[in-house]
Formats: structure tokens, sequence, C-alpha cells
């Protein structure tokens, strides 16, 4: 229910979640700009950005979790683990970005004709991969059955899967 929100999260003016992803025992929570964190055993975490999220998706082991926020233009990557959170900002020039990790944890940002593929080790984000081909517009990013695999939903149903190099 809306008013069982911390303060500050239920704006009638705006609406409801936007995002929910489960990840063990936590639960990350999109409402308009603002990340709620949930986790068992600690007080909730709040990260407020200046865009609204649009998606949010997670990887991760028990101990640290990677959260992928898309707004309408780029995306963020919140470390998540017990000693906090930090946060990187990227992709600020891919609009409407649509993302996923593959099964090595490597992130996946795609639009309309290209994608591009970080590493998320080490909480660094790294560029490992990109690529401008053409095709439609990506509706989600999903892990192929490879480690170095993933694969691409465009909005006309068709599938495609890409290896990295």
């Amino acid at each position: 229910m809306m008013s069982d929100l911390p303060p500050g999260f239920a704006d009638s003016s705006r609406g409801v979640p936007v995002s929910l992803h489960a990840h063990g025992d936590r639960v990350y929570l999109g409402i308009v700009n603002r990340l709620l964190m949930l986790d068992q055993a600690k007080e909730p975490v709040t990260m407020s950005f200046s865009l609204d999220i649009r998606s949010l998706t997670c990887w991760g082991s028990r101990t640290q979790t990677r959260v992928a926020a898309t707004f309408p233009h780029g995306c963020a990557l919140v470390w998540h683990d017990s000693s906090g959170c930090s946060t990187e900002f990227f992709a600020s020039g891919v609009s409407n970005p649509t993302v996923g990790f593959n099964r090595l944890g490597d992130l996946v940002v795609a639009s309309a004709g290209a994608f591009q593929v970080y590493s998320t080790r080490n909480r660094r984000l790294t560029l490992v991969a990109e690529s401008s081909r053409a095709y439609s517009e990506p509706i989600a990013v999903l892990p192929a059955p490879s480690f170095d695999q993933f694969a691409l939903v465009s909005d006309s149903g068709q599938v495609k899967v890409f290896e990295l190099p």
C-alpha cells in the first residue's frame, strides 16, 4: 500500500512503483526517481536520482548485488553490499536503454541499432564490447546458455544471440 512507504515515496500526482526486483533476501523498488533497497537485516536505504527510473535489473551473489537502473537517457549501476552502496552513471547518450546481465555478470545496454557491454567486476564499470549493428528496438536483454553470450529480444519478437569476443 502506498501509505506504508517511507516518507516522501507516496506522491499521488506521480503514480505507483515503476519497477520491483528481488535478489536473495534483498528487494529493490524503483518509485519515480527513487531507489528503495530493502534488506531483512538492515534499515532501508534510499537513493534519489535526477531522472525517473524506467526499469531495474539485478545480478550478483548474496554478499554483493549489482543493481542496474535505466532512465529516459542513460543508466546507473549500484553496487550494494554489507559495506554500503556506490553508484556509477554511464551510457548517458543512450535513449530508452534496455539492460540485462549475462551469466558472467557483464552488463549489456541495448537500444535501437546498438549495444554496449560492460564488465562489472571489482566495483568497476569497464566497456568491453560495443556494436552498432542495425536491428529492431530491444525489449529485453537475457542471459544465453554460454557464459560469454547474451540475447536481445526485439519488439518484433525476434531473438538474437550475441557472443562476446
